[in-house]
Formats: C-alpha cells, structure tokens, sequence
C-alpha cells in the first residue's frame, strides 16, 4: 500500500499537526469575520445608518451618529480590516501580509488585547445591543486572535 503525500506529512509531524493547523485557520478566520463584520458595522456608521443609539456606548442621543463619531467610525472601519487582515496572514489563510512577517505575532497578540478591552467596554456600555451581542462577540473574536497569536507557526 503506497503513502499518498498526505499520509507521509502526518507520519512526520504527528496526527496532532494538521488538526492544529486547522484549529488556528478555523480560530483566524472566526477572528476575522468578526472583525470584517464589525468594519462594515462601521462603514454602515460612518455613511448614516440609524443605529447610533446601540453603539459607542450608548452615548448618542441620535439615529444617526453625529460628524465626529461619524468619522471615528470610518477610521475604525479601516482599523477593523487591516486587523482581519493581520490575523489571516499570521495563520497562513492569506498569503499577503499587511505588515512584515516579523511583526505578525506582536500585531496578532496587541489585536487579541484590544478585543478583549473591547468586550469590557461592550459589557459595561448603556446600550443593551452591545452588552448582549457585541460582548460575546468580540469575547469570542479575542479568544480567537489570542490563539491564532499562540498557535500559529513562527512563519506564518
């Protein structure tokens, strides 16, 4: 009975590699949706969408943010991508970085942080849409990017 390249992989490294890798691409790619879905929650923000209320907070007493959350959003819109981004490179999803590889693991872990902030501030917000869908969220997101920032090999 003859090895296929598969099997020879798995006699090499252990039956455990290929499930860890799969663990982190599944971990990079949870991150990264939601992360990705967060940034068009911002583009949707920035551009005028009526959801002011549920979000920053719970500070705005409008619809429709007002200019400077408007922009913040925008920003954070940008910031939300680039993030999914790094997140994807560091667990080999993507092949194209958007940083040098060196610096992939550092940006992975200071994400994860973020994230986690992220879901204390959601859980302490006056907004009932953050505290319930938003934390669990970005929980989720943060244990996700921490073990993609863990887990991933060196080269990724």
């Amino acid at each position: 009975m003859s090895m296929t390249t598969t099997d020879s992989y798995v006699d090499r490294l252990g039956a455990g590699a290929l499930t860890a890798g799969r663990e982190v691409r599944v971990a990079a790619v949870t991150g990264a949706a939601v992360l990705g879905g967060f940034s068009l929650m911002q583009v949707a923000l920035a551009l005028g969408a009526p959801w002011g209320k549920h979000v920053w907070g719970g500070r705005s007493e409008t619809e429709v943010l007002p200019a400077g959350l408007r922009f913040a959003g925008g920003v954070g819109a940008v910031v939300l991508g680039w993030s999914a981004a790094v997140v994807l490179a560091r667990a080999g999803v993507i092949g194209r970085a958007p940083l040098a590889g060196r610096h992939l693991r550092r940006a992975t872990w200071a994400i994860a942080g973020y994230l986690g902030l992220n879901t204390v501030g959601n859980l302490a917000s006056k907004s009932p849409v953050e505290r319930g869908l938003f934390a669990p969220a970005t929980a989720v997101a943060a244990g996700a990017t921490a073990l993609v920032a863990r887990r991933a090999p060196a080269a990724a």
